[in-house]
């Protein structure tokens, strides 16, 4: 017999909550109201730091810093790290094309790495590939490839103080923003833009280092 779901919890959010995404130990990340912040929920774990939950409640851990502009897409990367793009804030007049890599400091998280003018556009959608790099699309009409640089000493840093992901591919100009994207079974990334048109395009590529 399948699993029944019943309701567990009501988080109530002054600004409302446009993102939320899943990290490690049950912790989410979301965000909202274009106000450029990123907040972290988790439930309380045991002192062995095992992530037994001993308490099905989600309590509110920590605000990040402020980017830029607005958060516009948020996805998690491997080894705990997660990356949000930015988007221009119309209101306060402050663009943001940025891709920000957060890294988890103890039961907070801090900026690892800001990847400047990743694109020309708002960020729309952030997406972790099965080898482990990702997709970015933007209103710039094209998709961007990230991956963690390949050099020694961005490999001895992998478990240390940060890792170094790069834009290593551009792969389309596109008539049109571009907006969601999804991988399938193949490694075919398929995304969508404003005119509704889908384009679609192999990364069936090695596994970066």
């Amino acid at each position: 017999m399948s699993k029944q779901y019943k309701f567990r919890q009501t988080i109530t959010i002054k600004k409302g909550i446009q993102l939320i995404i899943a990290l490690n130990d049950f912790k989410l990340a979301y965000a909202g109201n274009d106000d450029g912040y990123i907040n972290i929920m988790g439930t309380k774990t045991d002192l062995n730091g095992d992530s037994k939950i001993i308490s099905k409640d989600y309590y509110h851990i920590c605000r990040l810093a402020k980017i830029r502009g607005k958060v516009n897409c948020m996805c998690k990367l491997n080894l705990d790290y997660f990356a949000a793009g930015g988007g221009d804030n119309i209101a306060e007049k402050k663009k943001d094309h940025n891709i920000y890599i957060w890294k988890p400091y103890g039961n907070k998280y801090g900026i690892s790495q800001a990847i400047f003018n990743a694109h020309e556009g708002d960020v729309n959608c952030l997406l972790l590939l099965r080898d482990g790099r990702f997709a970015s699309s933007s209103k710039d009409r094209t998709i961007k490839i990230g991956e963690i640089e390949n050099n020694e000493k961005a490999k001895n840093n992998i478990f240390g103080n940060k890792m170094q992901f790069i834009i290593s591919q551009n792969l389309y100009d596109y008539k049109h923003g571009l907006y969601k994207m999804i991988q399938l079974e193949d490694d075919t990334i398929v995304s969508t833009s404003r005119d509704r048109d889908r384009k679609s395009g192999s990364a069936g590529m090695p596994r970066p280092i």
